[in-house]
């Protein structure tokens, strides 16, 4: 019996030419990606620290009043003050943001005292602040609740789980 043959596969320098400059997009993005990974590393580690210490000598206020400060009662001013917490070195700072309902007052005192904010000069800056961690241990609670509800799969035949689905509002009233 005689041997298959296939044709080679014939190799144009249009094809060449594609594939080099599919390689150089690929590491042009590469490249990219490390600078941004780089310069993301150097702010966070190095960078940031010495930057709301030069704020902190110009303003006179920390990064915490200066969020509440700058930022209008919103979503925005919560955010920014998770991520103000969570970014920062100190444990008191960072246990705050997983603090109690209860606990609230309690660390937005002991955050004032580690940051030492004077309620003399900056009279709205307990109110603000207690507000956002507020907003912030009320949406981890009920991102916890939401996902303990989500463990439990729905059955037909449990009557607690078919009042629940009747109490659900119709979706065109809204």
């Amino acid at each position: 019996m005689g041997r298959l043959t296939f044709p080679s596969p014939r190799v144009t320098s249009a094809d060449v030419e594609k594939w080099t400059r599919r390689v150089r997009r690929r590491k042009e993005k590469d490249g990219k990606k490390m600078i941004i990974h780089l310069w993301s590393y150097l702010y966070r580690h190095v960078l940031r620290f010495w930057v709301k210490w030069i704020l902190r000598q110009l303003t006179g206020k920390c990064e915490l009043q200066r969020i509440c400060d700058g930022s209008k009662k919103s979503a925005e001013r919560t955010l920014k003050i998770e991520h103000s917490l969570e970014s920062s070195k100190s444990k008191v700072l960072q246990s705050a943001v997983n603090a109690s309902e209860d606990e609230v007052k309690k660390y937005v005192e002991l955050i004032m005292e580690e940051k030492k904010i004077d309620i003399q000069k900056d009279t709205g800056f307990a109110l603000k602040f207690q507000m956002c961690l507020v907003q912030i241990t009320g949406y981890k609670k009920l991102y916890l609740d939401v996902e303990d509800l989500r463990k439990h799969p729905y059955n037909s035949n449990n009557t607690e789980h078919e009042k629940q689905l009747i109490e659900i509002p119709n979706v065109d009233d809204y």
